[in-house]
């Protein structure tokens, strides 16, 4: 399973989705993954995103993996 970064969307960024830190990089100082924005902002709810549980990381990978090249 991959490490997961909380990025923060929407308007203010008050919405917040995770994303697999494996294959992204950076530019400067900027964390690039390697998913566009409309593919996070689609990812599946976490209830607390202070702990991700095994049926929301497993949902987590299983939704990524259907973009990943």
């Amino acid at each position: 399973m991959p490490d997961w970064i909380s990025v923060n969307t929407g308007l203010f960024g008050m919405k917040e989705h995770f994303g697999p830190l494996q294959g992204s990089s950076f530019t400067g100082d900027d964390l690039v993954l390697p998913f566009g924005k409309d593919v996070v902002k689609d990812s599946p709810d976490v209830a607390d995103s202070a702990h991700l549980d095994g049926d929301e990381q497993q949902a987590l990978y299983s939704y990524y993996q259907q973009y990943v090249g």
